[in-house]
């Protein structure tokens, strides 16, 4: 324990030394289960580093235009959707292309706001021109699907984001909330959260930062309670804030910081 705490206090020492732990011109950015940190600048470029703050490699392509999300819940195969020209492409843990996917070339999944990895390694797509979330394989042959949202009350709903953790589907729509499927794709329960911002989902909760700070929405039963934000934020107009192990990781316009937890 104490070699792991002075490891820390170090790496935290350094992290005073300079204005940012990473810094970087950041869009977004997202952890994996190896504890690496996935950033995706202003110039549609993708860095990735180690958790001490070394860039280990990045990538570029601007011929796909802006990257709309990241799917770290495979770091051996990281999905990026560009939802603008309706393409995912697949990196592995050094960024090599390994994969690309161009949805219209289904002749069917053409109208896509949001897409991520489920946990046999297929692929979620939510396509509004259908108005309900598929389950397809990398040939679009369709798994499973939702009902259409119109038929589930759903109607206002247009899901802008997509993730699965412990067989749970979320559906997120930014200032509107949460809708949560099983995987086969049957409803299980809408959340309102009016101003959420962005959102990280752990299976049985999900953090979301909101206007006022961070709160804990938990599923079972459904409980929502504020969540302290960490000793020390700076003052500086934070964009993202994701929780890891014994970390918060809080995104700034110029950069990343991190906080003990």
């Amino acid at each position: 324990m104490s070699g792991k705490f002075g490891e820390a206090k170090i790496l935290s020492i350094k992290n005073q030394e300079k204005k940012y732990f990473i810094e970087a011109q950041l869009a977004f950015f997202e952890l994996d289960r190896l504890g690496r940190i996935w950033v995706v600048d202003k110039n549609n470029h993708i860095h990735l580093y180690d958790q001490d703050g070394n860039k280990k490699y990045s990538f570029t392509d601007n011929r796909l235009g802006k990257i709309t999300s990241i799917d770290t819940s495979n770091p051996l195969k990281v999905m990026v959707f560009y939802a603008d020209i309706g393409v995912l492409l697949f990196l592995d843990n050094t960024l090599k292309e390994i994969e690309h996917i161009k949805l219209s070339d289904s002749g069917k999944f053409l109208n896509v706001s949001a897409a991520a990895l489920s946990n046999d390694h297929q692929i979620w797509i939510y396509d509004w021109q259908w108005q309900r979330i598929f389950k397809i394989n990398a040939s679009f042959e369709i798994l499973k699907e939702t009902n259409i949202f119109q038929d589930l009350g759903l109607v206002d709903f247009k899901p802008e984001m997509l993730t699965e953790k412990s067989n749970v589907l979320l559906a997120a729509e930014r200032n509107n909330g949460f809708v949560l499927f099983d995987n086969l794709g049957q409803l299980k329960s809408r959340i309102l959260f009016g101003d959420m911002i962005n959102f990280q989902f752990e299976g049985n909760k999900i953090l979301v930062q909101n206007k006022k700070g961070m709160a804990i929405q938990a599923l079972d039963p459904p409980t929502q309670f504020n969540l302290p934000l960490p000793k020390g934020l700076s003052a500086e107009p934070y964009q993202q804030i994701r929780l890891a192990k014994d970390r918060w990781y809080i995104a700034y316009e110029n950069g990343l910081n991190w906080l003990a937890k």
